[in-house]
């Protein structure tokens, strides 16, 4: 399996980020990881299609795609 690393953070459409989340990203991107800021699915499909590479088969980057389309739906309410 790959060993990369990379964040994402969800957000219903309108949401903000506190200034801790803001500083968790600085952090985290100046040590050189990935961090997604994602506020819908084709966001999400966008950003999981940049980052291939951290998924080790195609059907797990499917999996992530379904569980992401739900979360979203359930953040929407």
């Amino acid at each position: 399996l790959p060993s990369k690393c990379l964040f994402v953070e969800l957000k219903i459409e309108k949401g903000i980020q506190s200034d801790v989340q803001k500083e968790f990203e600085r952090r985290v991107t100046a040590l050189g990881f990935k961090y997604y800021l994602i506020r819908s699915l084709e966001e999400f499909k966008k950003s999981a299609n940049n980052a291939k590479d951290y998924y080790a088969t195609p059907e797990q980057l499917d999996a992530n795609i379904h569980y992401m389309e739900s979360l979203l739906s359930e953040l929407k309410g």
